[in-house]
């Protein structure tokens, strides 16, 4: 009976090892940030254009934004029939209107402006989005 369980578990550990797959390894292209705006009731809406037809669930995890050296997490959805990634900033942190974050996203690292609650931001030249060497990259502000 023990041999069985530890076969039973080893078994569930190499066949999880192999199932599971990375949403930021499965990219096509990089998303490519649109623009950044308040919704009232919502929070402040970061939306990136990309082609999301192959990612397996409309919620992407993992997300997050860095703003003063502390990071907040963003509930991403694709929407508008896979071709918009809509991430939100709950709570909105309006206090830190003007300023500058980083957003983590599928391995990609951006460089962003708070908005305030009257403004929509727009990038004036796309940037290109910097891709993640190691897991230990420090936020690029």
């Amino acid at each position: 009976m023990k041999k069985f369980f530890v076969r039973s578990i080893l078994i569930v550990i190499v066949v999880s090892a192999f199932a599971l797959t990375s949403q930021a390894l499965a990219a096509t292209a990089p998303p490519k940030w649109m623009n950044s705006h308040f919704v009232v009731g919502k929070g402040i809406v970061f939306n990136f254009s990309y082609d999301a037809s192959h990612l397996r669930s409309p919620n992407i995890h993992g997300a997050t934004i860095t703003i003063h050296g502390n990071s907040y997490p963003l509930a991403c959805v694709v929407v508008t029939e896979k071709t918009t990634i809509s991430c939100t900033l709950r709570g909105g942190l309006t206090e830190f209107a003007g300023d500058s974050g980083s957003i983590h996203l599928l391995g990609y690292w951006y460089s962003v402006i708070i908005p305030n609650k009257s403004e929509k931001i727009a990038p004036l030249n796309t940037p290109s989005p910097t891709p993640l060497p190691s897991p230990t990259m420090p936020p690029l502000l």
